[in-house]
């Protein structure tokens, strides 16, 4: 296997990159990757590689925008002061035109607004789940968990007896259940051999 730089990474730049400037910069950037690939591994040499290719990005996207917003002086009279939809849907418009002008940009700024997007609905998912559905039980505002002390402290476990005995002794609570948590293996037998879950 050739020690040749990471296909997407190189077309996501000379996508983006000037014409004229793209096998220059591809270059340099081939043989550093060669040289790290020797020293460091594939893997650390790819991540390195990747790395300069989301700095590259980010740096022809943010001369792309200053440029444009330097480029274009904006006259407005009172009446178009007025209509502001009108504005906007101008301004949708040049955006379209300047995307479709650079169809590497546009592909690399989508694909970063999905991944965002993405890793913004992940976490939005976990974090709901986790905290803010209720627990689903009726009345689950009524919940409590107790745990046993041993010595001063909280016990990992309690026995059964106990149990029993908090079960049958308990006039504030009006039913008790236990719980398992965490990894445990039992012997589960009543078939023709017993065997370990």
């Amino acid at each position: 296997m050739s020690d040749s730089a990471p296909r997407l990474a190189v077309a996501i730049l000379s996508a983006c990159l000037p014409r004229e400037a793209a096998a220059e910069v591809l270059g340099d950037l081939e043989e550093v990757y060669c040289a790290r690939v020797r020293l460091e591994g594939r893997r650390r040499a790819g991540v390195w590689y990747w790395s300069q290719v989301i700095r590259f990005v980010g740096r022809l996207a943010a001369k792309r925008a200053t440029a444009v917003g330097h480029g274009r002086v904006n006259v407005r009279s009172p009446r178009q002061r007025a209509s502001s939809m009108s504005t906007v849907v101008q301004d949708i418009r040049y955006a379209i035109r300047t995307l479709l002008r650079e169809p590497g940009f546009t592909a690399v700024a989508i694909l970063i607004l999905a991944v965002g997007i993405g890793a913004n609905v992940a976490m939005f998912s976990v974090t709901e789940s986790a905290l803010f559905r209720t627990l689903p039980f009726p009345e689950a505002d009524r919940l409590v968990m107790g745990r046993t002390t041993w010595s001063g402290r909280l016990a990992r476990n309690v026995s059964s007896p106990d149990y029993y005995d908090y079960r049958d002794q308990s006039q504030n609570l009006q039913s008790l259940a236990a719980i398992t948590t965490g990894p445990w293996s039992i012997t589960v037998t009543g078939g023709e051999e017993p065997e370990r879950l």
